[in-house]
């Protein structure tokens, strides 16, 4: 066959718009069933999945739980455990409030008590402590020569006929405390408290200070200075003696006077103190100018 009987003379008369606008003809002896298809097709989300197994997830979730509940009771138990410290802590603080309140009053009480019993005695007692305290404004330090107003205080307040222990009379009490401050260097007393011991009686405690120089060894203890006995003269020089020390005033409500007085040092403990043995103590004092009481032996 030749090329021109393959094709038809006008097959170029034909285009595809022509042949899609060709109706077929129907074929009598077929049947046709008409299929709707439903508009909503259906999608991923509507089909049903297989449910999955939730054992895991389940335990993960209930682990977390307990460990959130066991936070949240280990968070209370500490909160309840610094509540009651802070409690405690209270309580304690409002015990001791309490005694320090009763305390308290209580001193306010003594307090109340001695202002009525020196208003009772007043203007005795009154008198009595005024005299102590002008007595130790001029006897705290040691003077060779009676300081400005002390022969007006004697005058005044203390009796002419005076006595303290062997020492009697006004005059006789200001020359021992001048030989005394001689003998001594730097002699101070210091008052500590008074106390009132009677109706017209009242106790000083004091601190009596003293140092020993070589003037003092060549005065008060000359029998040291020998060969035998230089040794404790040595550790005995340049020392600072601190004697416990009281005085004692009786007062005469009538004249308002200080009638009589009693001093006291211990100078025997601080001398054992230093030397260390009763042997040399005895030897210290055996020949001293001074007793261990503190008193010169010459008055």
């Amino acid at each position: 066959m030749t090329l021109l009987q393959s094709h038809p003379p006008n097959a170029d008369s034909f285009s595809l718009d022509v042949i899609g606008a060709v109706i077929p003809r129907a074929n009598p002896g077929v049947n046709h069933v008409t299929v709707k298809i439903p508009d909503d097709k259906p999608t991923l989300d509507s089909i049903p999945r297989p449910k999955r197994k939730q054992y895991v997830v389940r335990s993960v979730r209930t682990i977390g739980k307990r460990k959130k509940t066991d936070a949240d009771n280990i968070r209370r138990e500490r909160d309840r455990a610094i509540q009651a410290r802070h409690r405690k802590t209270q309580a304690t603080l409002l015990v001791r409030l309490e005694k320090d309140i009763a305390n308290l009053q209580e001193d306010v009480h003594k307090v109340d008590v001695r202002r009525q019993d020196i208003c009772t005695d007043t203007p005795i007692l009154l008198d009595l402590w005024f005299a102590a305290m002008e007595y130790f404004r001029f006897f705290q330090v040691g003077f060779n020569t009676p300081p400005p107003g002390l022969l007006a205080f004697l005058d005044r307040i203390i009796a002419p006929d005076v006595t303290d222990g062997p020492i009697c009379g006004a005059d006789t009490l200001v020359k021992n405390w001048a030989m005394l401050s001689l003998s001594f260097e730097d002699i101070t007393v210091q008052l500590e408290r008074l106390d009132r011991a009677g109706d017209d009686l009242l106790v000083a405690t004091t601190t009596t200070s003293i140092t020993i120089r070589s003037e003092t060894l060549r005065r008060v203890f000359p029998h040291l200075l020998g060969h035998d006995d230089i040794s404790l003269a040595t550790k005995l020089q340049d020392q600072r003696i601190v004697m416990r020390s009281s005085v004692r005033f009786d007062w005469d409500s009538s004249t308002r006077r200080i009638v009589r007085m009693l001093s006291q040092s211990d100078m025997l403990t601080p001398i054992l103190h230093l030397l260390g043995n009763v042997q040399d103590v005895s030897r210290v004092f055996d020949e001293a100018l001074v007793t261990p009481e503190f008193r010169l032996r010459s008055m």
